[in-house]
């Protein structure tokens, strides 16, 4: 099996975070754009797309944040159980605490302040478990060669 470092890693699910947030807001483009054509025209393209592209990107940046926030901690566990501290889980847990006021008080903000629709918040935040799973689909890498094991006859 490959060894794949923790930043390398960090950033294929930042990469497919990005993707899957731009698809996301590509299909919320494009049913405006269906709704558009079958009845409202150019306003209503205006009235419909702009405020939900806005909260799933909103959305899709909280999810990255978090993403990052994870990454952080995770490396800060990994340096403290590799200088044998017996709190090496402690970067993990403290950070999912910020991590969760984070979002909650991001979706707060995106709700009250920025006047944004909250299934739209929660559609581009959902994109961030979809990117977890796509970025640890395996690729088609090429495998180091098979070692030969000499037999003595």
């Amino acid at each position: 099996m490959l060894s794949v470092s923790l930043s390398q890693s960090v950033r294929r699910v930042l990469r497919a975070q990005v993707v899957c947030v731009l698809a996301v807001i590509g299909a919320v483009l494009a049913v405006a754009g269906v709704c558009a054509i079958f009845g409202g025209g150019a306003e209503a393209l205006r009235a419909f797309a702009v405020p939900r592209v806005k909260a799933v990107a909103f959305g899709g940046v909280l999810g990255i944040l978090s993403t990052a926030i994870t990454a952080r901690n995770v490396l800060q566990s990994s340096r403290a159980v590799a200088a044998g501290s017996h709190l090496g889980s402690a970067p993990l847990y403290s950070g999912l605490l910020g991590k969760i006021l984070l979002v909650a008080g991001g979706t707060l903000l995106g709700l009250i302040y920025f006047d944004l629709g909250p299934l739209s918040i929660v559609l581009g935040y959902s994109t961030m478990p979809v990117a977890y799973l796509w970025a640890a689909l395996p690729t088609n890498r090429p495998r180091p060669p098979k070692r030969e094991i000499n037999q003595v006859h």
